[in-house]
């Protein structure tokens, strides 16, 4: 039986180390990125307005090239205290922001997005946020 002790371990080809290393780079600068929007995205809504009970739904369209995708935002039930309060709405296409627009907020408010470019884009997400004053 031989023993495994003296055997020498191998290196690690460099190939490997190039895309360890490029991996742990590609984590950092996302965890970086990350922190900078939430820093940027952080405000505080009005006194007295709940955006928790703020009821708000994706508009829905069909596009002859991309199909079944977000159009715009509709907001619903907009409670008195957050009435007349502005709002950015972010549209997001494989998790890259390709639209931000300003709303305020009343009962029935709808955001549409229009003609995107590039042409073709299809929006998969959107989220909002509160303005400050």
């Amino acid at each position: 039986m031989a023993s495994t002790l003296g055997t020498l371990r191998r290196r690690p080809s460099s190939t490997r180390v190039f895309w360890a290393s490029s991996l742990a780079a590609v984590s950092l600068a996302g965890l970086y990125a990350s922190a900078r929007a939430a820093e940027q995205l952080v405000v505080a809504a009005p006194a007295g307005c709940d955006v928790q009970s703020v009821d708000w739904s994706y508009e829905i369209g069909l596009d002859a090239r991309t199909g079944y995708g977000i159009t715009g935002t509709r907001f619903v039930d907009v409670p008195d205290a957050c009435e007349g309060v502005r709002v950015q709405v972010l549209y997001r296409a494989d998790g890259s922001i390709v639209r931000r627009s300003e709303v305020v907020l009343h009962d029935g408010t709808v955001d549409l997005l229009g003609v995107l470019e590039p042409a073709g884009t299809r929006v998969t997400d959107a989220s909002w946020v509160v303005l400050p004053d």
